[in-house]
């Protein structure tokens, strides 16, 4: 869709979102989002960065700039001008991670006309490499980044087989999701619906939970500093889960969620909490399409019944899982306004967020690998991401804590007890969660002798 020169947009709600989590970490780089591909072939740079330029251009979301009307964050569009590009020689992929950090400490200015993303190449001794992107996450969310990966090495093998006329006008725009998707469902039916649905769910406020912190973290709310601390499943937990999970038509991130929420629910003496996990919000063929912020969070309310075995838990999680995200178009920022009109002081649902990303990025044909950078912040205490990004079958398990609240050694116990809760489930499906141990036998023994 054309914007006509000097039209304002409102703020979409997945953007209104990241604007509060802006003011609320004022001066930090928390939604920067950085994004690296790895192309293992010779690449003709200068091609490559004719293909990023086609891409920035096709895509109005890169063009999207911000201002104050009033009170309010309005969004307009600017004219795509060409983007430099600089290429870095670097000796090897251990290198690029600096690459990442200094693109990642960079803090956009958000009423400016200087874009908010930056794109850096390197280039390896063997004429390979690939790309860094940094962006501002009003501007796109992680599937946003896969999306500009895949055009970009596609774009860049049309000009490589000689096809110069490939700029198209774009086919996907995120001004269309802005001006029609959007505000159609905010005065629909299914938005009244939605909102009647919450109401129910969170009728009451279930108890905020987190995992116990032995730091003294009072004032302490609005630091975001964090670390992350990757762990590796081994290919034969990672088949057992996989073949228990088949067994007993369990999905795999419900599995997760659910070994998860028995070692919160034991470790709070809770029953009834949330979990909170980002959805994609992209609910057609055309927002799947789109590059833009779409990506929201669904606040899982969990209730735990000790005397349920963990496949009962586990698919009763499942079946009400599967009724919220019929309801995810609803804003999680409505949801908690409302609540506020009962519990003015409320800050969050949920401390801990669990997030599930097993996706294939690869354009076929073409080899290459991405991956997503940490960026050194994070709004809740812990989150949880479980990833395979690149499809190749190996799990990861990445916690990104608050320095001020936790250490690696907490993690490091965390994963552990994880891991032994895993082992207890897959060597009994009929195990009953008042019977599951949260200790490992390390700490068990560590206690009776």
């Amino acid at each position: 869709m054309e914007a006509k020169k000097n039209n304002l947009y409102e703020l979409t709600n997945p953007q209104k979102n990241i604007f509060l989590t802006e003011q609320y970490y004022s001066g930090t780089t928390i939604n920067n989002i950085c994004g690296t591909a790895i192309i293992y072939s010779e690449i003709n740079f200068e091609l490559l960065k004719k293909a990023m330029n086609i891409t920035i251009k096709n895509n109005d979301n890169f063009q999207l700039h911000f201002k104050l009307d009033g009170n309010i964050v309005m969004q307009y569009l600017t004219k795509y001008k060409n983007v430099e590009i600089n290429v870095q020689e670097i000796a090897d992929v251990s290198c690029i991670k600096n690459i990442e950090e200094e693109m990642q400490s960079k803090k956009y200015e958000i009423f400016s006309e200087n874009n908010m993303f930056e794109i850096v190449i390197f280039k390896f001794p063997n004429n390979q490499g690939g790309f860094c992107i940094n962006i501002h996450h009003l501007l796109a969310d992680s599937w946003a980044l896969g999306l500009f990966c895949r055009q970009v090495i596609n774009n860049y093998n049309l000009l490589l087989n000689g096809n110069e006329d490939i700029e198209y006008k774009t086919k996907f725009s995120y001004l269309d999701y802005i001006n029609n998707e959007e505000k159609e469902y905010m005065s629909s039916n299914k938005f009244i619906k939605d909102e009647q649905y919450w109401s129910s769910v969170f009728s009451n406020i279930p108890e905020n939970i987190t995992i116990p912190s032995k730091f003294n973290c009072l004032g302490k709310e609005t630091e975001c500093k964090a670390k992350r601390s990757t762990y590796v499943i081994s290919k034969e937990l990672n088949s057992e889960i996989t073949e228990f999970c088949k067994e007993n038509n369990i999905s795999n991130f419900n599995f997760f969620m659910s070994v998860y929420a028995i070692y919160l629910s034991k470790i709070n003496n809770s029953h009834d909490f949330v979990i909170g996990t980002p959805i994609l919000n992209r609910v057609n063929y055309n927002q799947k399409n789109t590059m833009g912020m779409f990506i929201s969070t669904l606040p899982v309310r969990i209730n735990v019944n000790n005397e349920s075995t963990f496949c009962e838990f586990s698919k009763n999680i499942a079946c009400n899982s599967l009724t919220m995200l019929r309801h995810q178009k609803y804003p999680y920022q409505n949801i908690l306004e409302n609540l506020r009109k009962k519990q003015p002081n409320l800050p969050n649902l949920y401390n801990i967020l669990l997030s599930y990303q097993i996706t294939k990025t690869n354009t076929e044909g073409y080899n290459y690998e991405t991956r997503w950078a940490f960026n050194g912040n994070c709004a809740d205490d812990i989150q949880i991401h479980i990833l395979d990004i690149n499809d190749t079958g190996n799990t990861n398990i990445c916690y990104d804590y608050k320095t001020n609240k936790y250490d690696n050694d907490d993690i490091e116990k965390f994963h552990k007890r994880i891991l032994s809760i895993i082992n207890q489930i897959i060597k009994c499906k009929d195990l009953k969660i008042n019977n599951i141990n949260i200790l490992t036998q390390e700490e068990i023994n560590n206690i009776f002798n």
